[in-house]
């Protein structure tokens, strides 16, 4: 008798258990997100771990490119102080993001894969030298159609 109550009483703290689980569980939005602005130009964003987003984006009327950081709420917003002189906000979903970007309305579809295999990352940074000896941050972005993309800071 007491073996039946205490299997019943496990029982009961598993199924407790599995619930409170599933209940916290947020389903992956990390990747890299593509867009088109609609003045010419595109904005890619890579979202890492559901809670921190990097912004590159790319102007073409302005002849400029900016890029930044920032966290990402729980309700999936996000505010990113771009540099040198940009604001970009929106909402990351599960599929895109909505973003407002150099004062235009996007939205950037999540690509398939980073490449043509999974052993390509899609972002990397480290520093490059210039034919004068000065040293700048450069930054590159390989998205799942092949194109490139090059920041220089």
């Amino acid at each position: 008798m007491k073996l039946g109550k205490l299997s019943a009483r496990t029982a009961l703290i598993a199924i407790i258990t599995m619930w409170a689980n599933s209940a916290f569980a947020e389903q992956s939005k990390r990747g890299l997100f593509e867009g088109n602005l609609p003045s010419g130009g595109g904005v890619v964003f890579f979202v890492q771990g559901n809670h921190a987003i990097s912004a590159y984006l790319f102007d073409a009327v302005a002849h400029q490119a900016s890029f930044g950081g920032a966290a990402v709420a729980a309700n999936g917003t996000f505010t990113i102080a771009a540099f040198p002189s940009d604001t970009i906000s929106g909402t990351v979903g599960l599929n895109s993001i909505s973003a407002v970007a150099a004062g235009q309305n996007v939205t950037a579809a999540r690509l398939a894969i980073f490449g043509p295999s999974d052993d390509v990352g899609g972002r990397f940074s480290g520093n490059a030298l210039a034919r004068s000896g000065s040293s700048f941050d450069a930054r590159f972005l390989f998205d799942s159609q092949g194109r490139i993309f090059f920041m220089g800071t």
